[in-house]
């Protein structure tokens, strides 16, 4: 009896350590395994993270070249038009409406006097409006230093169009301001070159002011973002700004997906471009990436360039 109380203990035990090598193997794969998929997320969430900072820095190259253009044309009006006062205002519209025509995407050329009143423009039924009150007139008239390229937030014009106002002071002989010549952009001036860059149907991208509007976006969502503000306290576009650092990722609750994300930003200035005024691509430029399924955890990415002038 004795005896086989014995083997029953003997094989209990044989069992028992059989089963605790069989879950310490587990325990350890398990462990491995944990770690190999943590592993697998991290080195997947980094190369995605430049693959888009890349792709941000191709859309910003493109955009310092569209920027340099539109700073050009400006050049070149002011140098046509010395003295916009001292020439007919039908010659001088026509010449403007020859130079709208040479870029898609821009909506309206125009020309205001040193009161913010309209004398010449691509556009005939703005001639004789006052437009003291804009932005793209206001700001270069008060600026200090009117060497520069100013660059509004976006807005709704006159003509009940979505744009973005640049314009380049017109100076006197003695440096006196004389007015302004001005260009708007349509959103579709950009659009082309942010859907371009996308490369998965998750992908997003979106030029987005300093001030957080929203001025377009690729691919067009069921629920357009156009307009809305996303630099709200905490978003990740605010903390990009307040890094003050030319790249940055940033992860988080997208604001306008309500999903969550990785965000990379870029912020630009363009080469002989001196703008005072701001843009951000959310470079927000968004531009989202979904990791690829089966990880232990979802991930999402957003590369915005984010232009802001200082």
């Amino acid at each position: 009896m004795r005896h086989a109380n014995n083997q029953s203990f003997t094989s209990h035990r044989q069992l028992f350590g059989a089963w605790s090598l069989v879950v310490a193997a587990v325990l350890f794969l398990g462990v491995l395994l944990g770690i190999h998929t943590f592993w697998d997320y991290q080195m997947e969430a980094q190369r995605l993270e430049a693959r888009l900072l890349a792709q941000a820095r191709v859309v910003d190259e493109n955009l310092n070249a569209n920027l340099n253009s539109i700073n050009l044309i400006l050049e070149n009006i002011k140098q046509e038009l010395n003295d916009v006062s001292g020439r007919d205002a039908d010659q001088v519209s026509t010449y403007l409406k020859k130079q709208s025509r040479m870029f898609a995407g821009v909506k309206t050329l125009l020309i205001l006097d040193k009161q913010g009143l309209c004398i010449a423009s691509s556009r005939d039924e703005l001639v004789g409006k006052l437009f003291n009150q804009r932005d793209y007139f206001t700001t270069p008239r008060d600026s200090s230093d009117k060497n520069r390229l100013f660059m509004s937030p976006p807005f709704k014009t006159y003509l009940k169009t979505f744009v973005i106002n640049i314009s380049k002071p017109i100076l006197g002989k003695q440096g006196d301001f004389n007015g302004v010549v001005a260009v708007s952009l349509s959103p579709e001036y950009f659009h082309a070159l942010l859907e371009s860059t996308i490369y998965t149907p998750d992908n997003r991208i979106a030029l987005v002011h300093a001030d957080g509007t929203v001025f377009t976006a690729a691919p067009e969502g069921v629920t357009s973002i156009i307009g809305k503000n996303v630099n709200t306290p905490n978003s990740q576009l605010f903390h990009h700004l307040q890094s003050t650092k030319t790249s940055s990722i940033q992860s988080g609750r997208s604001s306008t997906t309500g999903d969550k994300r990785i965000f990379a930003y870029i912020t630009n200035t363009p080469p002989g471009c001196d703008l005072t005024s701001s843009l951000s691509w959310q470079p927000a430029a968004m531009l989202i990436r979904h990791l690829p399924p089966g990880k232990s955890c979802l991930a999402y990415t957003c590369c915005s360039i984010c232009c802001s002038r200082q």
